[in-house]
């Protein structure tokens, strides 16, 4: 952890992080919130718990509704499942405009800020869904992925209904992508319909 920046440093210092095996105890939301960690140290920290064979807490129950632990691991095995954990972790740390919830029996992250009205089948809220049913990888399904083309590069799929995906096969993948993933989300938020 000597790497990061003296705030982020100071941070794990004052919170009494001495050790990735301290670190796991963390979720990467809890960690985020500590004064002097960024986008930059989670991002450090995430390659340095991955090298040495650690994983962070799994997701708080106080950021928006609790997953029900089978939309998860139906078709995962714990590994995975933890994965998917972390993943949406970093992403609700993203923003508070995100929240996680339950679509078509999947995880799912939402915009819960101001939004134009909307005829409700139409998901204008719905960013990112996973899909779990390929146990070789999963998919980050964006619902109106086809307005993120013009200003994010290495969106996959071509789906007439507007939808883009970002596969990943593992956390080794996951950490390659995150950047990606994070863009995707930040441009989602922007180009919104907000009230």
């Amino acid at each position: 952890m000597e790497a990061l920046a003296a705030p982020a440093q100071r941070a794990l210092i004052a919170a009494q992080i001495n050790s990735l095996e301290a670190l796991s105890q963390w979720s990467l939301h809890d960690l985020s919130k500590l004064h002097g960690i960024g986008k930059t140290a989670l991002n450090q920290l995430q390659q340095q718990m991955l090298e040495a064979g650690l994983q962070f807490k799994s997701i708080p129950e106080t950021r928006g509704k609790q997953i029900q632990k089978e939309t998860i691991s139906d078709s995962a095995n714990s590994g995975r499942e933890m994965l998917v954990q972390e993943m949406i972790a970093y992403m609700l740390s993203l923003s508070d405009e995100i929240e996680l919830q339950v679509r078509w029996n999947s995880p799912a992250l939402v915009y819960n800020g101001p939004i134009q009205p909307f005829d409700a089948k139409e998901y204008k809220r719905d960013i990112v869904v996973f899909h779990l049913a390929n146990p070789k990888k999963m998919h980050l399904i964006f619902i109106h992925g086809v307005r993120l083309e013009q200003h994010i590069q290495g969106l996959e799929g071509k789906h007439a209904d507007g939808r883009r995906m970002i596969s990943i096969k593992d956390r080794e993948d996951w950490l390659k992508k995150i950047e990606l993933v994070k863009a995707a989300i930040a441009c989602w938020l922007t180009t919104v319909e907000r009230n």
